[in-house]
């Protein structure tokens, strides 16, 4: 009934509002002050072209460029009819939110409801079937601070109570997004009808931080975590999964290890390092030692020598005598 209403509505407003005229629209209140380089004449040509070209592409029913036309020249110069082509393209668009401020703005524009006559009681007409459009969608979001976003832009939702929000619709098809770092998002179609109240539940998958606290001796101890310096004592607030640990301290052995945190997980570690082994010089690498060996082993080969060049030519057997006495005498 509202939709068919709605569309007698619209179809009015498309045959009236087609009128001489223009305005402005920010954001859908008082006209904007012309640039400095632009004065009031210039602005209500360029107003009043804007507005034509609205009519002609209305007239076309190409009403997405009709309503930028409409706009801009809502943009120069603040006369109602320029709002009230605008609202109208908006409804025929589908954008009830943005025809509701439409039409709103083109009331407050209108000084003298009586000389507006019929116009101004069927934009009245209008805005209530319009806002009786608009969908509401209740939505209760797990974790609370999660940023909820509706196609595309973060939602201008409002509180309906602490843990529900509340965002207006178009009664058209909407993508709706849930989004909170460290959890899995969440991206669903809704395409609410005029009027309709939707309520939906969502829950992210979320991977809570793990708690870390690590002790070690000696008081000396440095600690690294992922390759980064991290504090020893300390609740370290770290990602679940695979870390790497390393403990250093001078006058010990390095400990490396890995953990795996599971998600929300409170763990705390406690590591005695290792002192590392005094390294004690063997007699083998003594050079002291060396120096006597080499010296008792030139001292041997020297007496060796002696007793060979001194001892007595009868006395002194073996092949290496014989071979000496045969040099001496050929005979």
């Amino acid at each position: 009934m509202a939709a068919t209403q709605m569309a007698k509505s619209s179809r009015y407003l498309a045959s009236i509002a087609l009128c001489a005229g223009a305005l402005a629209l920010p954001a859908l209140g008082a006209a904007q002050t012309p640039p400095a380089t632009q004065s009031p004449a210039q602005a209500e040509l360029e107003a009043r072209s804007a507005f034509e070209q609205g009519v002609a592409l209305a007239r076309a029913e190409r009403w997405g460029e009709a309503a930028e036309a409409f706009r801009r020249s809502r943009r120069l110069v603040a006369r109602p009819s320029a709002a009230l082509n605008l609202a109208n393209s908006l409804v025929r668009l589908g954008h009830a939110i943005e025809a509701v401020a439409a039409f709103e703005d083109y009331l407050r524009l209108v000084a003298d409801p009586a000389a507006e006559g019929e116009r101004y009681t069927s934009a009245q007409t209008q805005l209530a079937v319009t806002r009786q459009s608009i969908a509401r969608a209740f939505l209760t979001i797990d974790p609370l601070d999660a940023t909820l976003l509706l196609d595309g832009q973060i939602a201008d939702a409002q509180p309906a109570s602490p843990a529900t929000r509340e965002v207006l619709m178009d009664p058209r098809s909407h993508t709706l997004e849930v989004r909170r770092e460290g959890c899995a998002a969440h991206q669903q179609t809704v395409a609410p009808g005029p009027g309709e109240r939707i309520e939906l539940r969502v829950a992210l998958r979320c991977e809570l931080a793990a708690s870390l606290r690590i002790t070690a001796l000696p008081g000396t101890a440095t600690l690294s975590i992922d390759g980064a310096s991290a504090a020893l004592d300390t609740a370290l607030q770290l990602p679940p999964g695979r870390h790497g640990l390393t403990l250093q301290s001078p006058g010990y052995l390095q400990h490396d290890q890995w953990i795996t945190l599971r998600s929300g997980e409170q763990a705390t570690l406690h590591f005695s390092l290792t002192a590392r082994p005094v390294v004690q010089r063997s007699m083998v690498s003594n050079p002291w030692l060396w120096t006597g060996v080499g010296l008792g082993v030139a001292a041997v080969a020297t007496a060796i020598v002696l007793g060979v060049v001194l001892a007595p030519r009868d006395l002194y057997g073996g092949t290496t005598g014989m071979v000496l006495e045969t040099l001496r005498d050929p005979r």
